[in-house]
């Protein structure tokens, strides 16, 4: 999902919920500034602050880690 995709679900389960920026905010224990950004795309917060924003509106985010082949394979020397 992309900056601008999380913006748009965030707003929309915000006023679904019925909630205002600043009573998010206040639910999620953030600055109304932070719910601003979010919204705006402007993502560049910290992780558990978005993270508790996003548990308030019920929504899950998942994350799939990709690791190369060759970069799982231990070399000679470790154990």
């Amino acid at each position: 999902m992309d900056k601008k995709s999380l913006a748009e679900l965030v707003r929309f389960r915000r006023k679904q919920a019925g909630l205002s920026q600043l009573q998010l905010a206040e639910l999620a224990g953030v600055g109304k500034t932070l719910v601003f950004n979010v919204e705006k795309g402007n993502i560049n917060v910290h992780f558990e602050n978005l993270l508790s924003v996003l548990r308030v509106l019920n929504i899950k985010l998942r994350a799939e880690v990709v690791y190369p082949r060759n970069k799982l394979k231990k070399k000679p020397n470790e154990s």
